[in-house]
């Protein structure tokens, strides 16, 4: 499983939100990802992706969305393939 802090995610989704049409309201789609089990909230304030491909939409969202930011972490990864 994929973790990241409730902060990290909550920082992202407001982002998220302001730049692109999002048609369903914040609480109601961590409540579905919750209760399908995708999103796991854990005692230590993290939350853990129980399917990886999730996890890599945010990490593909935020580094498109910051490209001028992650140009060395973009670096690694193309290296690497």
């Amino acid at each position: 499983m994929m973790k990241v802090t409730v902060d990290d995610f909550e920082t992202f989704l407001k982002d998220y939100i302001v730049k692109f049409n999002m048609p369903v309201k914040k609480a109601t789609m961590l409540k579905v990802l919750q209760n399908t089990k995708i999103l796991i909230l854990d005692s230590t304030n993290n939350y853990y992706f129980s399917y990886p491909y999730i996890y890599y939409f945010f990490v593909a969202r935020y580094l498109a969305d910051n490209i001028k930011d992650c140009k060395d972490i973009i670096d690694v990864i193309l290296n690497n393939l």
